[in-house]
């Protein structure tokens, strides 16, 4: 094996992946230890750069001038290549998570109907193959098939290891995937085995025009700003997106895609991990995600013993409560019922935030509603920034009026602009 050191940039993923512990990175160039290396030419497959070749006379002259003396050749290989967005796909039982159909449709929304871009998904684990026909169906372009039914579900170290192999291999330029538990514990494994950047529970994502550069948005100091990130030097561009923050993707009706199969490249391999003891949730819980109608409420309410009135006007119309992170740090309300920022993010038909001024940190758990309809005393509160329909009034005096109409009958339906 031959590594052409002026392509070389140290990166140490050939070091990391070969077989055989033959490549050490000496400053910022690897060096292959020749007694050792069987010349597999894996470490050829996985360098980001091309910098690798088992013959030099396998360099053709276009490789040798880089993209660094020839801005204008790099710029020529950018429009010819498509930029690829890779979505990891989650799955338990045959079923595919929620959130990487999110994911999916934040891919699509990056790319439109444009040919410049390209996405693919990558499956792994059993059952995977049964899958990829749903995955191709949502829009992608190719599926990266791992169906290894040795591998089990908790085994994240050697997920990581053939996740991350692939990876190098495809070479995708961004690689999004969901901000679920298993996401937030697989992605930064991922990103440190390939020395690369990722944020994570992303609320936004774009590109810009010209470098095709991911921009991601994602709430800050405490859900004050939004702050805007690009990770310009390595690849791929790594983000895990807040569930529930983008469009789920539908059948896009595109031709379908391919699906290149790596299953029987990886052969069994052994987890540091075992499974001790499986532990099923007793089943009472809900997804507040899931509500079709949730009545939120905030800091307006002023005691805990003024709950009663919400529970009241809640189950008068068949909603969920929800509340702002205040009330859960008081313990007023449960965790899961915390919406916004560090809690999650909902997208019901009606929300009436009761007694809510609207920061952003509990905003961007909420403006997706379809229809939002807030409760305020303050006038200039931001929550009517988002409102479809706002009342300044206190509470405790708009809520009994809202439950009486209701249960009365007296309440006119608003429809169609009628």
């Amino acid at each position: 094996m031959i590594i052409h050191e002026t392509d070389c940039s140290g990166c140490g993923i050939c070091r990391s992946m070969c077989p055989v512990e033959a490549i050490s990175v000496n400053g910022t160039v690897a060096v292959i230890d020749d007694e050792r290396c069987m010349e597999c030419g894996f470490c050829a497959s996985l360098c980001p750069n091309k910098a690798i070749r088992q013959d030099s006379a396998e360099w053709p002259e276009e490789d040798k001038e880089t993209a660094a003396n020839n801005p204008a050749a790099a710029d020529e290989v950018s429009e010819r290549q498509p930029t690829v967005i890779c979505v990891y796909i989650e799955h338990t039982g045959g079923v595919i998570d929620e959130s990487s159909y999110e994911a999916i449709g934040a891919a699509r929304s990056l790319t439109g109907e444009s040919d410049s871009f390209k996405i693919a998904a990558i499956i792994a684990g059993n059952g995977s193959r049964q899958l990829a026909g749903e995955v191709m169906r949502c829009g992608a372009h190719e599926v990266w098939l791992l169906d290894l039914d040795w591998l089990p579900s908790y085994a994240e170290d050697v997920l990581t290891r053939i996740t991350a192999d692939v990876l190098a291999r495809r070479q995708p330029d961004i690689f999004l995937g969901g901000a679920t538990e298993h996401g937030r514990s697989l992605f930064p494994r991922i990103a440190a085995k390939l020395d690369t950047g990722l944020c994570a529970d992303c609320t936004d994502l774009s590109l810009e025009p010209e470098t095709r550069r991911l921009i991601i948005t994602r709430p800050a100091l405490g859900g004050g700003v939004l702050a805007r990130i690009v990770i310009p030097h390595h690849s791929p561009q790594m983000a895990t997106l807040k569930e529930r923050a983008f469009q789920r993707a539908d059948h896009s009706g595109h031709p379908p895609g391919m699906i290149l199969d790596f299953s029987d490249e990886y052969p069994v391999m052994q987890s540091v991990y075992t499974l001790g003891k499986r532990i099923l949730r007793d089943g009472k819980g809900f997804e507040l995600g899931q509500a079709d109608s949730i009545v939120a409420v905030g800091r307006g309410i002023g005691a805990a013993a003024n709950l009663p009135l919400i529970h009241k006007l809640a189950g008068t119309i068949g909603a969920e409560i929800g509340a702002t992170r205040p009330l859960v740090d008081e313990g007023w309300l449960e965790a899961a019922r915390q919406i916004g920022q560090t809690g999650v993010i909902v997208k019901p038909s009606l929300y009436i935030a009761c007694g809510i001024s609207g920061a952003l940190q509990h905003t961007v758990g909420m403006d997706k509603s379809e229809m939002i309809i807030a409760i305020n005393s303050d006038a200039g509160a931001p929550i009517f920034q988002y409102a479809d329909y706002g009342i300044v009034g206190d509470l405790f005096r708009v809520i009994p009026e809202f439950i009486h109409c209701i249960e009365s009958g007296t309440f006119r339906t608003v429809a169609n602009g009628q």
